[in-house]
């Protein structure tokens, strides 16, 4: 499975408030990585759990942050907000089956 390229970033200025290192203009602000795993509570007649994890990664895929899954985690970079409403909603996309 290829990983698709991150984003250029672009240094900013700190809002205020923010700590004095983020001030940096070599920081890239809020741009993070955030590794997750979700699993649905119960499974279909054979005991599969694919379907599930099918639309969480399906979630993440049309989100169109760059990310990674493997056998573990799925990893995705973006702001705190993007990569939260990523990982929310594919909780809930898990939590329905």
């Amino acid at each position: 499975m290829a990983v698709q390229p991150a984003r250029a970033r672009v240094p900013v200025e700190a809002p205020e408030g923010m700590p004095i290192h983020a001030s940096d203009p070599t920081a890239y602000h809020r741009i993070m990585l955030i590794a997750f795993s979700v699993s649905p509570s119960g499974s279909d007649d054979t005991g599969s759990v694919s379907e599930a994890v099918a639309a969480a990664v399906g979630i993440v895929r049309a989100s169109g942050l760059p990310n990674h899954t493997d056998s573990m985690f799925t990893t995705v970079e973006g702001t705190w907000a993007e990569c939260m409403e990523v990982v929310r909603r594919a909780c809930e996309a898990v939590g329905s089956f």
